[in-house]
């Protein structure tokens, strides 16, 4: 535990310092446009530095190099995750830079496909990743050898986009994925909640979202309203690759639905506004994804963020009961 308290602070710490330094010296280079589809309240946001994914990467880079073991190759194949991801949120944040338009949906969710199911075959490769969905907190397991490569990859890609789609509002995905790595924190320290993994990856695996989860609370500093920093598409789609990796490991993907209630919200949110106006012409909500529809009815972007915030610290204190409680 000790060590993890350790981890949670260097995080913190390098994470803010390291913010400070890299809003001085790249706001010029990095300094973003307005999103489509947005309020006219964010006009303001204009100039505000982008691609904050990218020292968040960085921060937990060098975090995992100080406090994991270079064989702990688990850790290091989540890391090539979100890596891999962010990488495709790069390419896009690039363009709208430099071309003021990011890469189209056919080609992310291509590049998502490639990336998903190639480190799903690592993971697998590795002996790290079983075939098996599992209900939580219970002894029961499907067994579905290959058809797992596409459900790891559906999950890693649902996830990832779910959080880019939360990621709207200053400080909201952060607020959002905080209490959803906490709880991992929690449920790796808790070996009888994660029996289907050796015991010995269990405490890596928790000191690495202890680390995940003080770099994105070192983040919220510059992230918070109004955002000195923005994580871009670099860093929510790394963020969440990331939890899904995590959720995939443990076997708590079959949670996630309720662990991540906001992004499943949001995400649903577009769904309906998507198939609402094809099928009818119609809007259902003012505007999609679910927090922009709240702005325009007029509240405030810290009110919806700290409610957002209640909710995820409430569902994640519930799921870590949950979890406790079928394991004991």
């Amino acid at each position: 535990m000790s060590t993890i308290l350790g981890a949670l602070c260097t995080s913190v710490i390098s994470s803010l310092v390291i913010g400070y330094y890299f809003i001085k010296y790249f706001h010029t280079w990095i300094a973003s446009g307005i999103r489509e589809y947005v309020p006219t309240s964010h006009a303001h946001k204009q100039g505000t530095p982008t691609l904050g994914g990218v020292y968040l990467l960085f921060v937990i880079m060098v975090n995992a190099c100080l406090w994991c073991h270079h064989s702990m190759h688990y850790i290091w194949q989540i890391m090539c995750i979100m890596i891999s991801f962010g990488a495709i949120g790069l390419v896009d944040d690039w363009y709208k830079l430099r071309y003021k338009k990011g890469i189209t949906a056919r080609q992310k969710f291509i590049m998502q496909w490639v990336v998903a199911l190639s480190n799903t075959a690592l993971l697998m490769y590795t002996e790290v990743l079983p075939t098996t969905i599992v209900i939580p907190g219970t002894p029961y397991a499907l067994q579905v050898s290959l058809i797992f490569y596409l459900w790891a990859a559906f999950i890693m890609i649902s996830t990832s986009n779910a959080v880019n789609l939360t990621d709207g509002l200053d400080g909201l995905a952060t607020v959002a994925s905080i209490p959803v790595v906490c709880f991992f924190i929690f449920l790796f320290s808790i070996p009888a909640c994660v029996p289907y993994i050796a015991s010995y990856y269990a405490a890596p695996l928790a000191l690495f979202s202890a680390i995940i989860a003080g770099t994105l609370g070192g983040f919220l500093w510059h992230n918070s309203y109004p955002a000195r920093l923005f994580m871009g598409d670099v860093g929510s789609l790394a963020l969440g690759a990331g939890i899904a990796a995590l959720a995939l490991i443990a076997k708590a993907e079959l949670l996630l639905p309720f662990l991540g209630i906001i992004f499943v919200v949001e995400t649903v949110s577009v769904m309906i506004q998507v198939c609402m106006f094809r099928r009818y012409k119609k809007r259902f909500f003012l505007m999609a994804p679910l927090h922009h529809h709240f702005e325009l009815r007029g509240m405030h972007e810290t009110t919806i963020t700290t409610r957002a915030a209640l909710i995820a610290i409430t569902i994640a204190i519930l799921s870590a009961y949950f979890m406790n409680f079928m394991c004991a």
